[in-house]
């Protein structure tokens, strides 16, 4: 994913990462990863050898919050990459990559950064439309 086209940039990226890289420095985050327990598969892990994954991504507009980390094995943090629960959920059943485009009612792509700070004064979207990639 072009950090260009992230949710707010490269400025906000390098802020958020820093932001997590203090969380993974804080007693919270070392107790989650004391237990040596992936949040996504359930497997147990040395705790050195858990990383923190975004459940909605950097990319995504996620945060470095207590609320939108996990600790996660590094097969199913590479797996996610920048997908959201539901994405991951989708493409797992349907055996494919895949990609969402939001749409206006025109029928041209938004991009996320200009969604985030037009979408309060948008009336309606109408649609999400679903990219299957092979």
């Amino acid at each position: 994913m072009n950090m260009k086209n992230e949710v707010g940039g490269e400025e906000r990226f390098r802020k958020e990462k820093a932001k997590g890289r203090k969380l993974r420095q804080s007693h919270w985050w070392k107790e989650k990863i004391s237990k040596g327990v992936c949040h996504y598969c359930a497997g147990e892990f040395t705790p050195v050898s858990l990383t923190m994954d975004h459940i909605v991504p950097i990319a995504r507009g996620g945060k470095s919050t207590k609320g939108n980390v996990v600790p996660s094995c590094k097969k199913c943090n590479t797996t996610k990459k920048y997908y959201t629960s539901a994405e991951i959920i989708l493409r797992d059943k349907m055996g494919t990559d895949i990609e969402f485009w939001i749409q206006l009612t025109n029928g041209k792509p938004l991009k996320q950064n200009l969604l985030d700070r037009w979408a309060p004064s948008l009336p309606i979207l109408s649609s999400l439309t679903l990219t299957l990639n092979s």
